[in-house]
């Protein structure tokens, strides 16, 4: 019976063994696979580290080249005579152009001054009527205006961009493809190809943003100023309002012809002083209208 339980225990104990064994086996298998998966992303590694090697190495050449085109293109050279004058002469215009800046803030200065003092004066307070336009204008026709020229500029902007892009729009060459290999995404068609459509749908966005808005403040223009029937004949060319004090009535010109008006009932004529009676002549507002 002894012998039976020790070999009891042996079995077992070999059975626990080789349930570690096989669980030793597996890990062994998981590590194997691991490590040939690490080899595989070693070598793509690898590749990848010598393209970006190469693209690096055309970055620094490039870098070269322009940094020696520009050198090459200074427009001064400390052994050129010629680029020296035109220093000089390019110096002399650019102070010129200063000097011209300074004469000309300082007019504006002057005439900012001149202005506060004119309004500030008492001697202009009794004339300030002069200084009313005899035809009334209106802000929103200014407006309008400079809507037209800022519409107009970003249609010759735009005009630009497209021709820009028609001239600098190329067909991407094939035959210069690179099979196999790492390659730049720069260098392949398909980014050529969406860089260019991109552009494209950019310039036709914009078109069509500025006829949208073109046709919306037309519509509003026309809403603003409606167009007369051609054919109608128009009476009244321009009406001219002159905005002034009743003491400056006997200084008019052609004054005499406004005599039936400026009496009273028994045909005596009235004082300029008393406004109230000329109401057949002015407006509600004071005016004189012509």
């Amino acid at each position: 019976e002894q012998s039976l339980e020790e070999a009891a225990v042996r079995i077992e104990h070999l059975e626990s063994r080789l349930q570690i064994l096989g669980k030793q086996a597996e890990r062994i298998e998981e590590l194997e696979r691991n490590l040939t998966d690490c080899g595989t992303r070693e070598k793509e590694l690898v590749e990848s580290l010598d393209g970006l090697t190469e693209e690096l190495q055309n970055i620094e050449t490039e870098l070269v080249k322009w940094k020696k085109i520009a050198s090459e293109a200074r427009p001064v050279d400390e052994n050129d005579k010629a680029g020296r004058e035109r220093a000089v002469a390019t110096a002399r215009e650019v102070l010129a152009l200063k000097r011209e800046v300074e004469i000309s803030q300082g007019a504006a200065r002057f005439h900012m001054e001149d202005a506060r003092k004119a309004r500030d004066s008492d001697v202009t307070l009794s004339n300030s009527w002069l200084y009313e336009p005899l035809v009334p204008t209106n802000k929103g026709l200014a407006e309008d205006h400079a809507r037209d020229e800022d519409l107009a500029t970003e249609g010759r902007d735009l005009l630009t961009e497209f021709l820009n892009f028609t001239t600098s729009a190329r067909v991407y060459d094939l035959s210069n493809t690179k099979h196999g290999g790492h390659r730049r995404t720069v260098e392949t068609p398909q980014y050529n190809y969406i860089k260019q459509r991109e552009r494209y749908e950019s310039v036709l966005a914009w078109r069509d943003s500025l006829v949208n808005r073109g046709n919306i403040h037309q519509d509003r223009k026309e809403e603003k100023w409606p167009k007369k029937p051609k054919g109608r004949r128009q009476e009244d060319m321009v009406k001219v309002r002159f905005t002034l004090p009743m003491a400056y009535l006997g200084q008019i010109k052609g004054a005499e012809r406004f005599q039936a008006a400026i009496a009273d009932t028994d045909q005596d004529p009235l004082e300029v002083e008393r406004v109230g009676d000329f109401e057949e002549l002015m407006g509600e507002d004071g005016t004189l209208i012509v």
